[in-house]
């Protein structure tokens, strides 16, 4: 009989990044019946309910662990990992960013950390944090990759530049002016990783609806058919990097900025090491899983 997970996120709020994660998840665990519910935090007897009726509690990526817009994101998930520990179930974070920055939050995730079978994460700033807080996660890297075969298209001058944005700010509007300096002749197109950035996207395109991005597949379409970028959201630089793409980043938050002093400054094959990195963490925490749940 197969062995249940618990896959604990921010799932179910149309956020391409966190219904990304959650698809790989699914699709690498076939040997295993993955169950999420989708906003659970509105649904605290159905998330007690499913955490009892797990075998294992995972969080199988993301940057939850975080007090950047509130500390109750923090509070909340790291109750789940509470909860999990009390009804006997063990704790999985893989793949995960923390972005904590008050002194009684890290004491609250290092204890609350304490409480998990396996850490692996994405970035150095977040193994730096962890460390600190005297902790021993796995270096990875982010899930998405894991994908293979992601491409874009390379036309110089361009042809078609993709903007993704997230929020709003003077730099991503400075990073459009500037492209449209440098190729007058270039179409601009956009797309949006979540609902909550089409009213501001709407804006920049000139009153034109832009693409919601919300499978693979469509990012997929999006990056096929453009040559030049200037991304905000963390995932739409991750795919670039897969893409091998040319583009330009306008930073939003802390993780968008750790992610590109990370890749470095030449883009040549730098998804390699990631990719190598993040499948030899999720096949620790595989093996880690199958002995947690030995009968």
């Amino acid at each position: 009989m197969r062995k249940t997970i618990f896959a604990a996120g921010y799932f179910g709020y149309g956020n391409f990044g966190d219904e990304l994660i959650l698809a790989l998840f699914t699709r690498r665990m076939k040997a295993w019946r993955v169950r999420h519910i989708p906003r659970m935090k509105t649904k605290p007897l159905s998330l007690i309910t499913s955490i009892a009726n797990a075998d294992a509690v995972v969080f199988p990526g993301g940057s939850v662990f975080q007090d950047e817009t509130s500390s109750l994101s923090l509070l909340f998930y790291s109750t789940v990992i509470c909860a999990a520990a009390l009804l006997s179930k063990p704790v999985f974070l893989i793949d995960s960013g923390f972005e904590i920055r008050r002194s009684f939050n890290k004491a609250v995730l290092k204890q609350v950390l304490k409480l998990a079978s396996f850490i692996s994460v994405r970035d150095g700033a977040s193994y730096a944090l962890l460390r600190s807080l005297g902790l021993r996660p796995f270096k990875s890297a982010d899930c998405a990759f894991s994908l293979q075969n992601f491409r874009c298209r390379k036309l110089v001058p361009p042809k078609t530049i993709g903007v993704i944005p997230r929020g709003k700010g003077r730099g991503l509007r400075d990073a459009i002016a500037s492209c449209r300096r440098k190729w007058p002749g270039s179409e601009f197109k956009f797309a949006v990783l979540s609902p909550k950035d089409m009213p501001e996207a709407r804006h920049l395109a000139g009153g034109k609806d832009p693409a919601l991005i919300e499978t693979l597949s469509q990012a997929e379409c999006f990056f096929a058919g453009c040559d030049f970028f200037i991304l905000m959201p963390y995932h739409s630089l991750v795919l670039a990097e897969l893409a091998g793409a040319d583009y330009e980043a306008v930073f939003y938050s802390a993780k968008t900025m750790n992610f590109l002093q990370e890749t470095g400054p030449v883009r040549n094959k730098r998804a390699e090491l990631p990719r190598i990195a993040e499948e030899c963490a999720f096949q620790i925490f595989v093996n880690l899983l199958k002995d947690k749940l030995k009968p």
